[in-house]
């Protein structure tokens, strides 16, 4: 009777033993997959990395805009001079789209566009339904998109003889006329290089530093979190050492902390993530393009 018991308690020793080994090896394997997710930089399926939101057009035409105020508004919450500088710059505008017509009284060339490059680009961005006054944008300045090779020619620098072969592009261009009976737009280039959101301060401090949170996808829907601090910086002496205040908005009400920066240093946002902005911007799939267009973004 002894030895049944004990062979009874070997066995059930033996199967308590085996139980707990298949439970430690268990939790090892998931918890050895979960740091290797984890190591392997992974994403849920349902969130896009930052190389991905990058590459989406509307994303790139509306940041800079979204980092300065809130957007709630879709395509009205933006100035003329904003919409201006998304069309073509993040459009996908080609140089053969660009005719020349003529030139200004001060040799200025002219080039007209297709009503309808503009439209594209507003119906990328915005959505299928977005509708604006594209006469508001008479007056406004923009770029061109940054693989344009359209050339500046000899009535925006002078003499060709002094240029030789050594010619530059051209990057801007102000809408000058809007045909309404012809849906065509005349555009007058104009020289130099330079845009409507400048993110240097000076050469080395950004105005702004911006910190990618994540991307997620709902449905049709994608959302776009990041955080930012905004930067107030002035020379602090001869050797461009800075002073610098970091705030959390851009109104520059709410400050964070003042640091002295050299030539040399940057500002980690990393350290500052708890007191920073929050940008959420909310887009849309267009199901026929397959591309999402803006819908609204707000700062907290």
């Amino acid at each position: 009777m002894k030895s049944i018991l004990k062979k009874k308690r070997l066995l059930v020793s033996i199967i308590i033993l085996i139980i707990v080994i298949t439970l430690v090896a268990c939790g090892f394997i998931f918890l050895k997959d979960k740091i290797g997710k984890k190591s392997s930089g992974k994403l849920p399926k349902n969130q896009l990395s930052e190389k991905e939101v990058n590459k989406i057009s509307a994303y790139k035409a509306v940041k800079y805009a979204s980092y300065l105020s809130s957007r709630e508004k879709g395509i009205e919450s933006f100035t003329p001079d904003e919409l201006s500088e998304m069309i073509f710059w993040y459009g996908k505008s080609e140089d053969n789209d660009f005719k020349l017509k003529g030139t200004t009284k001060d040799d200025e060339e002219i080039y007209t566009i297709n009503e309808s490059l503009v439209t594209d680009a507003i119906n990328l961005f915005f959505g299928p339904d977005a509708s604006y006054d594209l006469s508001k944008l008479v007056g406004t300045n923009s770029m061109l998109n940054e693989n344009s090779k359209i050339l500046e020619t000899e009535g925006i620098y002078g003499n060709n003889d002094n240029r030789q072969d050594e010619l530059a592009l051209f990057c801007g261009y102000t809408y000058s006329k809007y045909d309404l009976d012809n849906k065509t737009f005349e555009l007058i280039a104009t020289p130099g290089c330079g845009g409507l959101y400048d993110d240097m301060d000076s050469p080395e401090i950004h105005s702004k530093v911006i910190n990618f949170d994540k991307a997620v996808k709902n449905g049709d829907e994608l959302t776009v979190t990041l955080n930012a601090i905004y930067l107030d910086c002035k020379y602090n002496d001869d050797n461009y050492n800075y002073k610098c205040k970091i705030y959390k908005d851009n109104k520059k009400d709410n400050l964070i902390k003042k640091v002295n920066l050299k030539p040399t240093e940057g500002i980690n946002i990393k350290k500052y993530l708890k007191k920073s902005s929050l940008i959420t911007i909310k887009f849309k799939l267009n199901s026929e393009t397959n591309e999402y267009y803006f819908v609204s973004s707000t700062i907290k």
